[in-house]
């Protein structure tokens, strides 16, 4: 249980599913409660977040595809051809007229199979890599998302704490320049005054430059299909709960044994053990053939089936071209090869199957404790937003009651300093909040961070769940 109201909520949508195995594929599940999938959907934040992609997770979806069709191509061992070579010829001898043109056209189709345990495990590899790749964008672009939205609303905190040191600077000057009534006008400024011009002009710099980052931010999360009015909107309506405030992050429990990197290091394995054998094989014996051809007039018919370095395979070719006359071969043939560097290699691949069995034991003992790990580490950042949303609370519940008191002070208030004293408490209060505010969006970002490397780690499916 990852909080103690976890029980109370409801898994919502699922973002992606990448099975950790040789043949992983992406799948999605949709959420059993249609008017919570349609809540999602129409939440500020989570529908765009769970709807961004960038451009690099459409190019790991394709690669994953193409992975796919060529790890399923290498287990099959099939392959087929159909050829087509059409020719004309002239044929004479000196002082003689040159013969009639002569048409040739050879049609070949040919279909082979072939059995190679190393390519096979190779491209199991290659799409365990593009699966992987596959999950780590598809996390990637929900920590993204959130983290437009996270900077948006922090870059309007940014200038609205400008905006109220500008205006604290503004009154010191203003008091400054009191002072220097009926001063010489031709007499320099005192250091007191010139301190407070200096202080002023930096904090509206300060102002323009906070401006010029909620733009930035507004046009990035534009792009990520956030509405930056809305997000305005959540900024300045202090009493309404921030959309992230009860929404967690999906830590689904996943078997050490299924993570990527023991999935990867038993594919490691595989490889090298196929590599051992084809050496043990096809080291000494380099090729084994069997060739049987039965030939027409008008084809040729051919089936062949040979050890190549240790991999087995067939082969079935028909050709429509002339022949003299007809007939048949049986041919049966062998290679049989040591060199220099056949026992060095034959030990070398066998170092390399017992060091990827090492590696392969090691990270299976590893991997209970580095995913332990990543997952405290993520619920730790859970608990912090949680600590967060406390703290929003009463930061919420102080400044209900420094309007209250605002609103005391100003109907009893005699003089203006004890309405500037009211103005000051209430500045403090609201300042105050929004340092909380801010807080909450450093808290989840963090949070972010934390669930998506877990995801990563476990390649397991992510999710958002909603408050109760």
């Amino acid at each position: 249980m990852q909080l103690p109201r976890r029980a109370a909520l409801a898994v919502v949508l699922v973002v992606l599913l990448v099975a950790a195995s040789a043949v992983a594929q992406v799948a999605a599940t949709e959420a059993d409660d249609p008017a919570l999938a349609a809540l999602v959907a129409e939440h500020p934040v989570w529908g765009p977040a769970l709807a961004y992609r960038a451009p690099a997770t459409d190019a790991a979806e394709r690669a994953l595809v193409a992975a796919t069709d060529e790890a399923r191509r290498r287990e099959l061992g099939l392959s087929a051809s159909l050829s087509f070579a059409p020719s004309i010829a002239w044929r004479g001898s000196p002082g003689a007229a040159p013969s009639g043109p002569a048409w040739r056209s050879d049609v070949v189709a040919a279909v082979g199979y072939r059995f190679d345990a190393e390519r096979v495990a190779h491209g199991h590899v290659d799409l365990h890599r593009a699966a992987v790749a596959r999950t780590e964008r598809a996390h990637r672009d929900l920590r993204a998302a959130i983290t437009l939205h996270v900077d948006l609303q922090r870059a309007h905190l940014a200038l609205a704490a400008a905006e109220h040191a500008a205006a604290g600077r503004a009154t010191t000057l203003a008091d400054a320049e009191a002072v220097e009534v009926g001063r010489d006008p031709g007499a320099a400024p005192s250091a007191t005054l010139a301190a407070a011009q200096l202080a002023n002009e930096r904090a509206v710099a300060d102002v323009e430059r906070a401006a010029r980052d909620v733009a930035a931010a507004a046009r990035a999360a534009r792009a990520a299909g956030f509405d930056p009015a809305g997000a305005e909107a959540i900024h300045r309506d202090r009493w309404a709960p921030l959309p992230l405030e009860g929404w967690r992050l999906w830590l689904p429990d996943v078997a050490p044994d299924q993570t990527p990197a023991v999935v990867r290091a038993e594919l490691d394995a595989a490889v090298a053990a196929a590599a051992l054998a084809r050496l043990r094989v096809g080291g000494v014996l380099d090729d084994l053939a069997l060739d049987v051809a039965y030939v027409r007039p008008e084809a040729r018919l051919r089936a062949s089936f040979d050890l190549d370095e240790g991999r087995p395979g067939a082969a079935i070719d028909a050709t429509l071209r002339p022949a003299a006359r007809t007939s048949w071969s049986v041919a049966v043939g062998a290679t049989v090869r040591i060199d220099d560097r056949t026992a060095a290699a034959l030990a070398s691949a066998r170092a390399d199957a017992d060091a990827a069995q090492a590696t392969l034991a090691a990270t299976r003992a590893e991997a209970p404790w580095a995913l332990e790990a990543a997952r405290r580490a993520a619920l730790d950042a859970e608990a912090d937003v949680g600590f967060a949303e406390r703290a929003l609370d009463l930061g919420r519940a102080a400044l209900q009651e420094a309007v209250e008191r605002h609103r005391a002070a100003g109907a009893d208030a005699e003089t203006d300093a004890a309405r500037d004293r009211a103005d000051a408490a209430l500045a403090r209060a609201a300042v105050g909040f929004d340092r909380e505010r801010d807080a909450f969006y450093r808290a989840w970002n963090a949070y972010a961070l934390a669930v998506e490397r877990y995801l990563v780690a476990a390649g397991s499916p992510g999710g958002v769940l909603a408050p109760p």
